[in-house]
């Protein structure tokens, strides 16, 4: 049996859902691989994307990434004060780390992108690959004050132990990141939906209505930071609505009232999509071929990266905050509908990834790059 250690940060679900795909083509190559997450995301998320049952998922927290307000918004100093905690602590962090790895006889470390888990790995002496289309380094320097020394003292953190990973992935689109050493650009990496046949049927909407279904979504974490009662008052479309409490009618539905459909199976057979430009909602608005209006947080450098490689690829329209906020999007994606589709991008990084992978680390015993190499050098 071979065994995976996945770390995965915790900010939402964009980076378990790079990583989950790349777990499931390795198991073409290790049919028997036993995966080990460390996330702090519920059970449920993973066992729902992962496809094997032959994992173990212990819900604890590798990195800090933002503390979230809203899905739009972070807290300075909840975030400056959670990276002082994991500052004085990471040593024991780490040695509590090597200590599961030596327990549970972990192979190869994959983290996307815990830096956590690349130190431990690598003052174990195991091989590690870092799925990385952003760095924290990175967005702390942005998010804090970065003329503190503390700060640079986190950064610091950062950068010394992401230099340790042994492969480097970058799924486009990836923001420029130098504190990893060199690594790939390989396509991007997409978590498929299934389309489902009958989802108007199910949403209660008659033949005869043939309006579009647009989904308004934050991502897949449900939010009440939706402007619902705008949407109301706007009946041109069928708005798909991420959000738990509101009042239904015949042109607003609440996506949890569709039990039994999952989020990713949803993005698949909308005919638009209005949200943020996190990785995972830009690669779906591009492989779907969705009409996109979004809104930038516009403190995250990777937003640029995103926002840039989404004008080029979909139909897309950039919004202020105020204006996604107050529900003014209708017009936008009316004129978005309109407009020639672009070239389709194939997102099988995942493959890619996983083949990379399994050659570099498992395929040869003589060329592969081993846990027995690294300790050698």
């Amino acid at each position: 049996m071979t065994n995976i250690f996945l770390g995965v940060s915790g900010h939402g679900y964009g980076h378990l859902s790079q990583v989950v795909p790349v777990a499931n083509k390795l198991l073409t190559y290790l049919p028997d691989a036993r995966f080990y997450i460390h996330c702090n995301l519920p059970t449920e998320v993973i066992e729902e994307r992962l496809n094997t049952g032959n994992f173990v998922h212990n819900k604890v927290n590798l990195d800090i990434g933002l503390v979230q307000i809203t899905p739009l918004e972070y807290d300075v100093q909840a975030t400056f004060k959670a990276y002082q905690a994991l500052y004085s602590t990471y040593s024991e962090r780490v040695s509590k780390l090597c200590e599961f790895f030596s327990e549970s006889n972990i192979d190869l470390v994959i983290a996307d992108i815990p830096f956590l888990a690349i130190e431990a790995a690598s003052q174990s002496s195991i091989p590690s690959v870092a799925i990385a289309s952003l760095s924290w380094d990175k967005v702390i320097q942005r998010c804090l004050d970065d003329s503190q020394q503390e700060v640079r003292e986190f950064v610091d953190m950062i950068c010394t132990s992401q230099a340790k990973t042994n492969l480097t992935l970058h799924p486009s689109p990836s923001m420029k990141l130098d504190s990893f050493p060199e690594g790939q650009s390989i396509p991007p990496i997409l978590l498929e939906g299934k389309p489902v046949a009958d989802l108007r049927e199910k949403m209660g909407i008659t033949k005869a209505d043939e309006r579009k279904i647009v989904l308004v979504s934050l991502g897949g974490m449900k939010t009440d930071n939706l402007p619902i009662d705008a949407l109301s008052r706007d009946e041109r479309f069928h708005w798909l609505i991420n959000a738990e409490f509101m009042s239904e009618s015949d042109h607003l539905h609440a996506i949890p009232r569709l039990k039994g459909i999952r989020y990713r199976d949803l993005v698949a057979c909308v005919d638009a999509i209005v949200s943020k430009p996190g990785y995972g909602t830009a690669v779906e608005a591009v492989r779907y071929q969705l009409p996109f209006v979004f809104t930038c947080r516009g403190d995250f450098p990777d937003e640029p990266s995103i926002v840039e490689w989404l004008e080029a690829h979909s139909c897309c329209r950039q919004i202020s905050k105020n204006e996604w906020l107050s529900g003014e999007f209708g017009d936008y994606l009316a004129e978005l509908m309109n407009q020639p589709l672009k070239k389709q991008v194939a997102c099988n990084g995942d493959e890619i990834a996983a083949k990379m992978i399994y050659e570099t680390f498992f395929s040869d015993s003589e060329k592969s790059l081993t846990s027995t190499d690294i300790r050698d050098r």
